[in-house]
């Protein structure tokens, strides 16, 4: 057998396991994280496979990668909110998961992180006009790019059930770019439509 199957029975396994922690949760902030992880093997999966994920910013697709961003605009399937409503969406809101794949030490630079992000708020501009937040969930060391950015933060408390995965996850898959450093605490970051087009200068 050689790496690449077995690399794809790894997130085969991965994914059974998740979607089994969704199916036996009604917890709002499970659904969350569990959907990022899904999304996040399904990108992994896809790279395995079919590395053509669109960059196409002149039409939608509700996957597009931008430079190093991966952003998947999605439909909220529940209400969830934290910090007494100041971050709030219900049921039917429209979000952009923002993603960050791995990326090697220094690899990563202010200016090639305002040049994606200005060019996917010019791409919500014209294609998400109903959009409500750009929503990340990761590790506060992973979301050290967002500082900048002006993205607001806070800190979350994970569900007990999902630690185990998500530690799985980073120690596997994210680790070794971030050489062995601690991620520090979960957060999840956001903005909303008008503050991201705000922030980058899009009208």
């Amino acid at each position: 057998m050689n790496s690449e199957s077995i690399e794809a029975m790894y997130w085969s396994e991965a994914r059974r396991k998740i979607e089994g922690l969704r199916s036996a949760s009604k917890d709002p902030l499970v659904q969350q994280i569990v959907e990022k992880g899904l999304v996040e093997l399904a990108l992994k999966e896809g790279m395995l496979s079919n590395p053509s994920i669109s960059t196409d910013l002149t039409t939608y697709s509700p996957i597009k990668r931008v430079g190093m961003f991966v952003f998947v605009h999605q439909t909220a399937e529940v209400d969830w909110l934290y910090t007494d409503g100041a971050f709030q969406i219900n049921a039917g809101d429209e979000y952009l998961n923002v993603h960050i794949p791995p990326a090697e030490e220094g690899a990563v630079s202010l200016a090639n992180v305002t040049n994606d992000y200005t060019r996917m708020a010019e791409y919500t501009r014209d294609f998400l006009p109903n959009l409500k937040y750009l929503v990340g969930i990761t590790y506060a060391r992973l979301a050290r790019t967002g500082k900048r950015q002006n993205y607001t933060s806070f800190p979350i408390d994970v569900p007990q059930e999902l630690r185990a995965p998500m530690k799985a996850m980073y120690e596997r898959y994210i680790n070794v770019a971030q050489n062995g450093k601690p991620p520090g605490p979960t957060v999840l970051s956001y903005h909303t439509r008008k503050s991201f087009l705000d922030q980058f200068g899009v009208k």
